[in-house]
């Protein structure tokens, strides 16, 4: 289902875990059993006389199914009112599991102790902390340290599902100014500094340029981007001096604006990807967050594509309010602007994914979320996916091993040349709250020398990848792990809560409504005949 799944390399070694799974109470009946199958096989779906779960999880030994649970357990979380009081003992009890599922199925596990975390101290001091707790204690404050480590190690696709989270995308802003130092800290509207890391390319200023639509020229400047849990930040400190910030347009609860500025463009409901002509040799291509259901539309999108689509002198692809989901979904259609076997090579990315029996579990629990919605009849392509991730599932490793597949990469986005507008044929339009495989898109097409990428840094959450969902046993309590990790610009630079950089800034409202977008895409075309 997720196309980071294509792995290379397979190195084997026995993991040095020390903690162990804690038999729980949950147990699963006949009923939950037969429910959860028939979800599956009413999709289409072969079960091949297997059932999904096993009657006892979350209990040794550990196998593929052992951290599977009912789908109806995410929804009754979903329907629960939050934030609600958990017994003290449950989930210090549920604390064991979660650190044996984060030591076999967490990609960044040894990543955070290369750095010095230490997790076995981590997770008695946070069971201390829970048990110095009266009975019943608020579920937000039992969840409350593992802040700790989000502060320690950002990454956007480990966490619990609950409406508070520690998650946080990039913002961007331009600099007033043309600093020429490394950049020493981010100074908020109360005079506080926040230090920046001089040798992270992330967090350091990046070239860029910016577009007039009222007068079409292109001029240059400079942005930095940093995540939003840093508030109200006004300038930026680099050698002796200080320079002043303007913030881009990009509320956090301006979700409904953002659709707005699309609807215009698309003409059609920004929640489905769609197709239209801005004028006869200008495409546009809607792709939001390819989630079951509209995995399904771009397969009718496909067939609905007028015959001469790919005829015209330049794509724009709007990834904005983007969330992912299956990134691989929307070659179906890219198909006719591009030859998608010019992403093989760069598909191969540098990245390690975590292999073991309680990862395919949690990899098993992305399938269950990320299809909540899907109803039957189904796509043949979907169902294909879906019966591929079903019989890995039910291929049991009997030594239940851990190990990391490492893949090699010769392409880093560092790479991309971002300074030259000419020969310039697809116009990728992305925001912060472009994510996950929507991220992976953006990388794609970024390789490709005729793509220019608009807009503010995407969300960040595309350093930590492969995200898989299980519950806590005993509290219920869903959480998100992810199982690797990826090293995209090839330069040790921060990427979640950062994102991908742009070539052109759009950093007010007006310079992403349907005017000012044609208007970049009639000067790109025009730069077309300077291309050498």
């Amino acid at each position: 289902m997720n196309s980071l799944v294509s792995l290379i390399t397979l190195l084997f070694f026995l993991s040095s875990c020390t903690s162990s799974v804690v038999r729980s109470s949950l147990n699963h009946s006949v009923e939950d059993i037969q429910i959860e199958n028939s979800r599956w096989s009413d999709l289409g779906l072969d079960l091949k006389g297997e059932s999904i779960l096993i009657e006892k999880p979350f209990t040794s030994p550990v196998k593929n199914r052992s951290f599977i649970v009912p789908y109806t357990r995410y929804q009754d979380w979903m329907n629960s009112k939050q934030p609600y009081k958990v017994k003290r003992d449950d989930f210090a009890e549920d604390l064991k599991n979660l650190e044996f599922i984060m030591q076999d199925g967490y990609g960044g596990w040894d990543l955070a102790a290369s750095k010095g975390w230490n997790w076995k101290q981590f997770f008695e001091n946070w069971r201390a902390f829970v048990l110095a707790q009266p009975e019943e204690l608020e579920l937000l404050e039992a969840l409350s340290y593992f802040k700790q480590f989000k502060d320690f190690q950002l990454d956007n696709h480990t966490n619990f599902l609950v409406e508070k989270t520690n998650n946080t995308g990039a913002l961007s802003a331009k600099i007033v100014g043309n600093p020429t130092e490394k950049c020493s800290a981010l100074v908020d509207s109360n005079g506080n500094k926040f230090k920046l890391v001089e040798s992270d390319l992330g967090q350091q200023p990046k070239r860029v340029k910016l577009f007039n639509a009222k007068t079409s020229e292109i001029t240059n400047s400079k942005y930095v981007v940093f995540p939003w849990n840093k508030k109200n930040i006004v300038a930026i400190i680099c050698g002796n001096q200080s320079y002043n910030l303007e913030m881009t347009w990009q509320p956090i609860d301006g979700v409904k604006e953002r659709a707005s500025l699309i609807k215009n463009l698309s003409q059609e409901n920004p929640d489905w990807p769609s197709f239209r002509k801005l004028e006869n040799d200008i495409a546009y291509l809607r792709l939001p967050t390819f989630s079951a259901q509209n995995i399904e539309r771009l397969q009718q999108l496909a067939k609905d594509l007028p015959k001469d689509a790919g005829a015209e002198k330049l794509l724009v692809v709007d990834l904005r309010l983007n969330g992912g989901g299956d990134g691989e979904s929307s070659f179906v259609v890219l198909k006719n602007w591009i030859d998608i076997k010019r992403f093989d090579k760069v598909q191969s990315f540098q990245r390690h994914i975590v292999h073991s029996c309680t990862a395919r579990s949690l990899h098993w629990g992305y399938c269950q979320i990320s299809t909540r919605e899907l109803k039957p009849p189904i796509s043949d392509y979907q169902k294909q996916e879906l019966q591929k991730e079903l019989e890995n599932l039910f291929t049991e490793d009997e030594s239940c091993k851990y190990s990391l597949v490492k893949t090699s990469g010769d392409w880093f986005y560092s790479k991309r040349k971002r300074e030259n507008l000419t020969g310039k044929k697809i116009l990728v339009l992305v925001d912060n709250f472009c994510g996950s495989d929507c991220e992976l898109v953006t990388y794609l097409l970024g390789s490709l020398e005729e793509t220019v990428i608009a807009g503010q840094n995407t969300f960040g959450v595309m350093q930590f990848i492969q995200p898989g969902y299980s519950l806590l046993p005993r509290t219920g309590i869903p959480f998100r792990l992810a199982r690797g990790v990826s090293y995209l610009y090839g330069d040790n630079r921060a990427v979640d809560g950062y994102g991908f950089d742009v070539d052109i800034l759009l950093s007010q409202k007006e310079d992403m409504d349907e005017k000012s977008v044609l208007a970049l895409a009639k000067y790109l075309i025009v730069q077309q005949r300077f291309h050498k």
